[in-house]
C-alpha cells in the first residue's frame, strides 16, 4: 500500500470521481470501515465527496446516469489515458463526453458530415 498521505489523497480523489468506498477498500486491501471513516473525516474537513447509497454515488440533481457499449479495443485504447489521470475507463469516458459536449466539439470529433450546417 502506498504511503498514508498518498493513499488518503488518492482514495479521496477516486471517491470524488464516484468510486464507492467498498470498491476502494477492496482495491487497497483495507477494511471498508477504514475508507468510510477516511471519507467522513475528509467531508468534515471540507472535501466535496459525494455520498454513496447501495455502492453508488448519490447523484446531484444536475447529473444523470448513462450506459453505453464500446468495443474491447476501444476500451483498451482508453486504459493508458485513464491510468495516467488516476481514473477508471468509465470515469475517463464521462469526462471526455462532458468536455466534448461543453466545448461543442461533437462535429469536430466525429467528422461524419452529420452535424449542424
Amino acid at each position: 500500500m502506498p504511503g498514508a498521505h498518498s493513499f488518503r489523497d488518492e482514495a479521496i480523489a477516486r471517491a470524488k470521481a464516484g468510486i464507492p468506498p467498498r470498491v476502494l477498500a477492496a482495491e487497497y486491501g483495507v477494511a471498508p470501515r477504514v475508507l468510510h471513516q477516511m471519507l467522513k473525516d475528509a467531508r468534515r474537513a471540507g472535501e466535496d465527496i459525494p455520498r454513496f447509497a447501495n455502492g453508488a454515488p448519490v447523484l446531484s440533481p444536475d447529473m444523470t446516469r448513462m450506459t453505453c457499449r464500446i468495443g474491447r479495443a476501444t476500451r483498451a485504447a482508453l486504459v493508458p489515458a485513464a491510468q495516467a489521470r488516476g481514473l477508471s475507463v468509465a470515469e475517463l469516458a464521462g469526462a471526455l463526453l462532458a468536455a466534448i459536449a461543453e466545448g461543442a466539439l461533437v462535429d469536430a470529433v466525429l467528422d461524419d458530415g452529420e452535424g449542424a450546417p
